[in-house]
């Protein structure tokens, strides 16, 4: 079978079943925007030197948009739907269009700002289109032979992303399962045969018989919930995901509080088959063990999260740096080539080496930390020749705020220059990125000659940090929810870093903010050895 003929197979509407099942097996329909997708994106409007580029998953009509650029975000991507649609249904590795001309033909509708439309199927493994990877503009664009093979392994980099998210949830998954069924009541629901099975454990907890005695359905595992309860519960597992704290009668009809937690378990073709999942009476447990619980529980999500989080910095970096190497081959390959497109190539490659090298050192701090072993290594150094450097490698990446320094100007001091390096990195980095609707940085320097200190000050006008967040911000993994929800990226490492250095040093890094009006981290420095 030849190359045309295997797209026109994979983007048939013949295979629209085995099409939107390939889809649902990688999760990724509908969700949210992903850095590393915006990345790809970012990267073909690069690459091609256009405004506007989409990466959309298509199920049936329906279009959602992954990642753009130029289209005023992902919201904007049922502008698109049509020719996105299009884009998997012509059977062509490249589709190419001219949209004022697609747009008088009758019966089709293409809502877009732009003219010109290039588009490529992004395939699964296993030969189907779920969806594309389409570049916009306002001029016609001849695509050679060599761009088109461009796009198509840009493509095929989307893919190996998708494929690699997935691994990820999956694992996370397990990691979930194996940590919360130890001590609890066993469940688990054939799909094909609509059948309920549990084990013993559940039957001492919840009183009822084991189900070799009897046969039981989802009807009346979904009868089993309270009243209130019964068609959350009928949605949550027609959907597959029955995950939470539900109200479950016992066999003598009393009402428990129920901890249920569930994984999906997939045939080879990667069909839903079996849902396994864990129930424990929560009922019963006194404040002490609830409190434990908490805790436990925190302790899990903050290990998951941090894993996750970790697992994403590190993926992110280690599949940009792959794609630009490609990329770099390809086009050093030729016999002659734009100088100016390899150098951004390799620099953008440095910048994400620079980036996944700084995360793997902060690991090594956390470890050392951890097992007590970091070590300081004090000398009498100008200080202020350190803040400066600090700020001119910072003032690099940073194109929005402004530095100012306030206070002493010239001083010496007795620490670890590169430890106390590393604390201006980290608490200059954060005010920057805390402070998106600010312009300025102000760093105050203050010498006490009484108590033999200097303290140091990093004010920024940012979002500020609430009361509550504020006692756990130096604890290790901790994330804010809100910075979470504004997608500012980080691990929850550098402030406890930080943090375990300046005691080290015999001091502490104090904080004083307000939310909306910005935060001041502050610390002190010993200017001279202590003599004893």
């Amino acid at each position: 079978m030849n190359k045309k003929r295997d797209v026109a197979k994979a983007t048939s509407l013949d295979h629209e079943k085995e099409r939107i099942e390939a889809l649902n097996r990688y999760r990724i329909y509908g969700t949210l925007s992903e850095d590393v997708f915006d990345h790809y994106v970012q990267m073909a409007s690069l690459i091609f030197k256009i405004p506007a580029a989409i990466i959309a998953f298509v199920a049936g009509d329906a279009v959602k948009c992954k990642a753009s650029i130029g289209i005023g975000g992902i919201e904007h991507g049922s502008k698109h739907e049509a020719i996105c649609n299009q884009t998997i249904r012509t059977g062509n590795d490249i589709f190419i269009v001219d949209l004022i001309k697609a747009k008088n033909v009758p019966g089709v509708k293409f809502d877009s700002a732009y003219t010109y439309y290039a588009g490529t199927p992004i395939f699964t493994s296993d030969g189907y289109a779920i969806g594309c990877l389409s570049l916009l503009d306002h001029k016609t664009h001849h695509l050679s032979a060599e761009q088109k093979s461009v796009l198509k392994i840009l493509a095929s980099a989307v893919m190996d992303a998708v494929e690699e998210r997935l691994k990820r949830l999956e694992e996370m998954e397990r990691n979930q399962w194996f940590s919360k069924t130890t001590h609890e009541g066993m469940w688990e629901w054939d799909i094909i045969n609509d059948k309920i099975w549990w084990n013993a454990n559940f039957c001492n907890i919840f009183g009822y018989p084991l189900v070799s005695t009897n046969h039981y359905d989802l009807e009346f595992w979904c009868s089993r919930f309270a009243d209130e309860s019964f068609t959350e519960v009928k949605s949550d597992m027609d959907s597959l995901n029955l995950n939470g704290e539900y109200l479950f009668k016992r066999a003598d009809n009393t009402t428990a509080n129920a901890l249920i937690r569930s994984v999906i378990i997939r045939d080879e073709f990667g069909r839903p088959v079996k849902i396994i999942g864990s129930v424990l009476d929560i009922s019963e447990r006194f404040k002490t063990e609830e409190i434990n619980r908490k805790a436990n529980m925190e302790m899990m999500r903050n290990k998951d999260e941090f894993i996750s989080i970790t697992s994403h910095e590190i993926k992110t970096p280690i599949t940009i740096i792959k794609s630009y190497s490609q990329l770099i081959r390809k086009e050093s390959a030729r016999e002659a080539f734009e100088n100016n497109k390899i150098d951004l190539y390799a620099e953008r490659v440095l910048k994400q080496s620079e980036k996944l090298l700084k995360l793997v050192e902060n690991l090594l701090d956390i470890s050392s930390i951890s097992n007590g072993k970091m070590s300081i290594y004090p000398e009498i150094f100008d200080f202020t020749k350190l803040l400066e450097q600090t700020i001119d490698e910072l003032d690099t990446e940073n194109a929005t705020h402004t530095i100012e320094k306030t206070g002493d100007t010239a001083f010496t001091v007795y620490t670890d220059k590169f430890r106390i390096g590393q604390v201006l990195t980290n608490l200059i980095s954060n005010a920057i990125k805390y402070s998106p609707g600010a312009d300025r940085i102000v760093i105050d320097c203050r010498k006490n000659m009484e108590s033999n200190t200097a303290t140091i000050a990093v004010r920024d006008f940012g979002i500020g940090i609430a009361q509550d967040d504020q006692v756990k911000l130096f604890q290790k993994f901790y994330r804010i929810l809100n910075l979470q929800e504004n997608r500012i990226s980080g691990t929850g490492l550098g402030l406890s870093i930080a943090m375990e250095i300046i005691k080290e040093h015999g001091s502490t890094i104090n904080l004083y903010s307000e939310v909306g009006k910005g935060s001041v981290f502050s610390f002190d420095l010993p200017l001279s050895p202590v003599i004893k």
